[in-house]
């Protein structure tokens, strides 16, 4: 029988949505909010990338001090920018069978907590320094079709440990961030969308 046929088809594939007694084929759904808001955050929580001194503004390889004290305080080494946190995620995503045809569907907003450090030599022989920026960089409806926005302007929330706007930040520090976290398709955000469309080909095989 036709209703056989189809609780074999299902037994056969684990991911097929038809249901046995649905043999005409009418709407149907399946909830798969707990795996995509998982994947999503495992995805995005594994972001991580380092720019080398050379691809950054000049004037970014100096201390963030205002202005550089003595020697030195020059850049040595990569930035390090990494996601530390997926908060505020939202939404929801499914998949959906209307005769015989199956498609994809989610609709997620978040927002990514970043850091950013520098290592930059002291005014003393020998010395170094670290100085972190962080921030959030909000991602807006992302759907199964690609498609997102990020929250524009990127906001910066600390300097150091202390609370900072990014318009209060040393020049340097502000190229810094300008250049790895804000400007429109800079290295966060490159490393960001190439986690999103993972996501989003790993939705389609569901």
């Amino acid at each position: 029988s036709a209703a056989a046929a189809a609780a074999s088809t299902a037994a056969s594939d684990p991911g097929a949505l038809g249901s046995a007694w649905n043999s005409a084929g009418t709407y149907e759904e399946r909830i798969i909010t707990p795996w995509a808001s998982a994947r999503l955050t495992e995805l995005l929580s594994a972001v991580r990338l380092s720019v080398e001194p050379e691809a950054l503004p000049a004037a970014s390889r100096e201390g963030f001090a205002q202005p550089p004290q003595g020697p030195g305080q020059q850049l040595c080494g990569p930035v390090e920018v990494a996601v530390t946190a997926v908060e505020n995620l939202s939404g929801d995503a499914q998949v959906s069978m209307l005769r015989g045809k199956k498609k994809q569907l989610c609709d997620y907003c978040l927002d990514l907590k970043w850091s950013l450090s520098a290592q930059y030599e002291g005014a003393q022989e020998g010395e170094k320094k670290v100085e972190v920026v962080t921030g959030t960089l909000g991602v807006l409806d992302l759907t199964a079709d690609r498609e997102y926005e990020f929250v524009d302007p990127v906001e910066v929330a600390q300097l150091n440990g202390s609370a900072c706007t990014f318009s209060a930040l040393p020049r340097p520090a502000a190229l810094l961030v300008a250049a790895c976290c804000r400007k429109s398709r800079c290295a966060l955000q490159e490393k960001v969308h190439l986690a999103l469309m993972q996501f989003c080909d790993e939705l389609k095989t569901k």
